[in-house]
């Protein structure tokens, strides 16, 4: 990923992320370039949250919006310094 440097120096108490949801073998591309953006992971979950939790300030807190059938694959790839998991529907 590349991200403007001056982002990169900073760090929040909280950090929240809708990344797209499918990947491009599960469905058709939109015929709109920006469903195309907004609804196919041109970028993996994993990178996602590794970036969002290296923004993350020391005790701060992690929310992540998508699908539950990519539970498991989020579970695997969070890092074990996260402690606390709320889920909601």
């Amino acid at each position: 990923m590349i991200y403007p440097a001056d982002f990169r120096q900073k760090s929040f108490d909280h950090v929240m992320t809708n990344p797209p949801f499918f990947v491009t073998k599960t469905l058709s591309k939109p015929v709109a370039q920006g469903k195309s953006i907004a609804n196919i992971e041109n970028i993996s979950l994993n990178d996602w949250i590794f970036f969002s939790l290296k923004r993350l300030k020391s005790g701060g807190s992690f929310s992540i919006i998508h699908l539950t059938e990519r539970l498991p694959e989020f579970f695997l790839r969070c890092p074990l310094i996260v402690e606390v998991l709320a889920l909601s529907p």
